[in-house]
């Protein structure tokens, strides 16, 4: 566990990125998750705002004192994310509703749901502890998951195997030209190598051409000598010459 929030902590601001695909739909906008890791880990009070009926609703989110780090601000947003989502709210939380899984407080819900966990029907509403404000008074994560009913483990499985699949994918990107970056980089080491090669038959007295220019003179030599075994097979030698 506390691998795995160091590895998110050394990801900085850009953990929020992951937190998104965790809350999906739930998070309305990019702009409300980025506000809420900003308050989670600085401590800061910020607005937070969400569509509702075709309203836009804001409203503050003060996170005074939590100053959780960026691996347990994420923490925090998935599992928030889980109770939402089991308290049958499936799309564009309202500030009210992330204040009260985070912080605590009622939640009241205005959609229904018939998933498996739960069933929640228009103006219901229950109270809850508040995820961060139960960390904040000294339970742990996997407490605090076991004590709400939520599945922390398979928050860590998935987290890892996203950031397993994102570091495979840079390797098959395209560049601005249509190209991998796989292919990219093939080439420069194979161009490279031609200008290695190059470069050795030039050390040793050769052009581009080097290993053909060996052939000619191989063959050149080859023909010398068979006109020079030709002229001594025709030619009499000097004894022969004088006796006759």
């Amino acid at each position: 566990m506390t691998t795995f929030v160091r590895e998110l902590d050394a990801q900085g601001p850009a953990v929020v990125q992951r937190v998104s695909t965790v809350v999906g739909p739930l998070a309305c906008s990019q702009d409300t998750i980025e506000n809420i890791v900003d308050a989670l880990h600085s401590g800061k009070s910020v607005t937070i705002s969400a569509d509702a009926n075709g309203q836009t609703k804001s409203a503050a989110f003060n996170a005074s004192g939590s100053h959780l780090g960026y691996g347990e601000a994420y923490i925090a947003l998935a599992l928030a994310a889980q109770e939402l989502r089991n308290a049958g709210v499936t799309s564009c939380a309202t500030p009210d509703q992330w204040q009260a899984v985070l912080l605590g407080g009622p939640l009241n819900t205005s959609v229904t749901s018939t998933s498996t966990n739960s069933v929640a029907s228009a103006g219901s509403s229950r109270t809850f502890p508040g995820i961060v404000k139960l960390h904040s008074q000294g339970q742990g994560w996997g407490q605090i998951a076991q004590t709400n009913n939520l599945q922390l483990g398979q928050i860590i499985s998935n987290s890892n195997s996203q950031a397993s699949a994102r570091s495979q994918s840079p390797n098959d990107s395209l560049s601005p030209t249509g190209v991998s970056s796989a292919d990219t980089e093939h080439g420069c080491m194979k161009s490279a190598k031609d200008k290695d090669d190059k470069d050795h038959d030039k050390a040793n007295g050769k052009s581009e051409f080097g290993k053909d220019n060996d052939k000619d003179k191989d063959d050149a030599h080859k023909s010398h000598d068979a006109v020079k075994d030709s002229s001594s097979a025709t030619t009499p030698s000097g004894d022969a010459a004088g006796r006759r």
